[in-house]
């Protein structure tokens, strides 16, 4: 009987480099939200160095100017988080975006792989089959041999 030969090898090498893009894309993704929340918890330290050092500067006579410096600053500050925030709800959205794409390709290939598995079975029930008939006919043919 001729080897076993999955009709759908191609489909199956292209949803394994398919599952694997996605699998890098979304460590990409991951690694980019790591970084945006870094950066989220640098501004809101640096935010806090800033208070610590009003609050350190206003125990003392400070001058109009540098109340305004502070105000300035703390508003710039306030932005920094404001868009910090902003990107880090988009690096989550892209991560889930990503980790619900590598999910639909991990489920593709495991419908490709079952479907592969159920071949093989299929492939071994016709071989065990086929090499039963022969065993039969070589057992007819010897009985009727003895027979004579």
């Amino acid at each position: 009987m001729k080897k076993f030969k999955f009709q759908l090898a191609t489909l199956l090498k292209v949803s394994e480099h398919k599952k694997d893009q996605a699998q890098i894309i979304f460590a990409e993704a991951d690694t980019k939200l790591l970084v945006e929340e870094e950066k989220m918890e640098q501004v809101l330290a640096a935010y806090e160095q800033c208070l610590q050092d009003y609050y350190e500067v206003t125990k003392k006579s400070i001058g109009i100017d540098e109340l305004k410096t502070y105000a300035v600053y703390f508003e710039k500050l306030q932005n920094d988080i404001k868009n910090q925030q902003e990107q880090v709800r988009i690096a989550v959205e892209y991560k889930n975006c990503c980790l619900k794409k590598l999910e639909e390709e991990i489920s593709k290939l495991k419908t490709i792989e079952q479907l592969k598995e159920k071949k093989i079975e299929e492939y071994k029930t016709d071989l065990l089959q086929t090499e039963q008939k022969e065993l039969d006919e070589i057992g007819l043919q010897i009985f009727k041999r003895n027979v004579r």
